[in-house]
């Protein structure tokens, strides 16, 4: 087995799950930081309770994204975590980055 950061520190792909465009949340930082920073790859939207957001396409869950994913910023409350990183983890991922709160 390949043992590679390549994916995580240069990307093709970037899902973020929890994206949200409320101000001064940790994903709407994150997101807009994605979407406004220079990033030329693919960026997939992941809310479950938002078909859009900043005017994009956003996905109900990762398991419906098409297109290959190579890194998964997962951010949400410690509750979602588990099944976060197992649907990103069952579509391939090939690199998570976590971000929460009050695990420990």
């Amino acid at each position: 087995m390949e043992r590679s950061l390549e994916n995580v520190f240069n990307p093709r792909s970037v899902a973020v799950i929890g994206a949200s465009e409320v101000p001064g949340k940790a994903s709407e930082r994150r997101t807009r930081s994605l979407l406004e920073g220079g990033y030329k790859g693919d960026v997939y939207l992941i809310n479950p309770k938002r078909s859009e957001l900043f005017g994009r396409k956003a996905y109900p869950s990762i398991t419906e994204v098409e297109g290959e994913v190579d890194l998964v910023m997962i951010v949400v409350a410690p509750r979602f975590l588990t099944a976060a990183v197992a649907d990103s983890v069952k579509m391939g991922a090939k690199g998570i980055i976590i971000i929460t709160a009050g695990l420990g």
